[in-house]
C-alpha cells in the first residue's frame, strides 16, 4: 500500500515542483526519472534503499535525506514501514 499527499503543486518557468508527504509498506519497484526530473526527500519514519542501474544503493533512514538526479534509472525499496516528505521538480 501507498499513499501520497501532495501539498504543493506549483508551476515554474521551467517546469513543475510537488511537494509533499508519502507513506508505504515494504515493497520494491523499478523508478525512471525523466530527462529533467528530480526528487529530494527526506525520511520521516522507516528504511529505504535507491538503488542504482549498475548494483549499488543508498540506504536511507530516519532524519536522512537523498537526492535522486535527472534521468535516474534504477529501483526504490522500502525495507520498513516508510513516511517521507518530497520535492520533485520537473
Amino acid at each position: 500500500m501507498r499513499e501520497t499527499w501532495n501539498l504543493v503543486h506549483a508551476d515554474l518557468a521551467t517546469g513543475q515542483v510537488y511537494c509533499g508527504v508519502w507513506r508505504s509498506e515494504p515493497g520494491h519497484w523499478r523508478i525512471a526519472m525523466g530527462p529533467a526530473e528530480r526528487e529530494l526527500f527526506t525520511v520521516l519514519a522507516g528504511r529505504c534503499r535507491v538503488h542504482d542501474a549498475r548494483g549499488g544503493f543508498e540506504e536511507v533512514g530516519p532524519g536522512e535525506g537523498l537526492y535522486i538526479p535527472p534521468g535516474f534509472e534504477g529501483g526504490f525499496e522500502v525495507l520498513e514501514p516508510l513516511t517521507k516528505t518530497y520535492m520533485i521538480c520537473e
